[in-house]
């Protein structure tokens, strides 16, 4: 302050950044944008019904439930990305069940990349592709999604929430993105979104709302831990 010195920060997820600076009175500030109607948002995917509670596809039942999905949402083929965090994520069936619906699958990790993965999204698969990518498009990664079908987020035991926000659920939001009924359907945990658009509804005031991550926990009952 005596030096004049400002600090500004830009995030969807400021977590304990966030909670923190309340503490310093009148020496800070936080602004949230309005969000534009050409803004695809997590709101507007609820409201086109294109969010699904994520399945556990070491589940049998729920690797069948997931290829009828694909295969009977879309008209055409798509793209459908599936993040795992590792082997044992997903049932070492899913190659029967892909080749049973006739379902390509690509691997997209640190050992085994699509090469120039925007433009091999950009063009149409001949059939349905699924793209079992680990520990890529966590943040910051725009995704063409003219042609993608159904993303589906990992399943894990204790779910970092900014992660969740920031991974394939924030892939789908943002200007440019296919508004409507007719877009990508995202499987994620229903509970960490609605958490996150009450979080932004209260000017980010963690104190009353449950969050979960590295850097803060809260009850959203008054309690937080930053």
């Amino acid at each position: 302050k005596e030096n004049n010195i400002k600090i500004l920060q830009v995030s969807a997820t400021p977590d304990n950044a966030a909670h923190d600076m309340r503490s310093w009175g009148d020496n800070h500030q936080m602004y949230i944008p309005d969000i534009p109607d050409s803004y695809v948002s997590f709101e507007k995917l609820f409201e086109w019904k294109r969010v699904y509670p994520k399945l556990d596809l070491r589940d049998d039942d729920h690797i069948e439930r997931f290829f009828n999905h694909v295969v009977s949402e879309f008209e055409v083929p798509k793209f459908h990305i599936l993040r795992v965090n590792a082997r044992h994520d997903i049932h070492d069936n899913i190659k029967v069940y892909a080749e049973k619906y006739n379902v390509s699958i690509v691997n997209h990790d640190c050992s085994d990349r699509i090469e120039e993965v925007d433009n091999f999204l950009s063009n149409p698969p001949k059939v349905h592709t699924l793209i079992i990518i680990k520990q890529m498009w966590k943040a910051a990664k725009t995704l063409n999604d003219k042609h993608i079908g159904i993303v589906h987020e990992s399943v894990a035991n204790t779910k970092n929430f900014s992660t969740e926000i920031q991974g394939l659920c924030g892939r789908l939001c943002g200007h440019d993105k296919i508004c409507g009924f007719q877009g990508p359907l995202l499987f994620c945990d229903l509970m960490i979104l609605k958490n996150y658009i009450e979080l932004i509804k209260s000017n980010f005031n963690y104190k009353r709302v449950k969050w979960r991550t590295d850097r803060i926990k809260s009850d959203g009952y008054g309690r937080v831990d930053s």
